[in-house]
């Protein structure tokens, strides 16, 4: 009964995890886009003049 008791808690934790690695990984690609966009925005205004 407690074995079952801790793996809950241990698959809570997991999920847990997972859940926030996602969102790092989502908000990193935000972020890493938002960068290039505005690098590529950058080139283009720099080489049209």
């Amino acid at each position: 009964m407690s074995q079952k008791k801790h793996c809950a808690v241990c698959n809570s934790v997991e999920k847990k995890r997972e859940r926030v690695f996602i969102k790092m990984t989502e908000m990193t690609k935000m972020t890493e886009n938002l960068f290039y966009t505005k690098y590529f925005w950058y080139n283009s205004i720099t080489e049209g003049e």
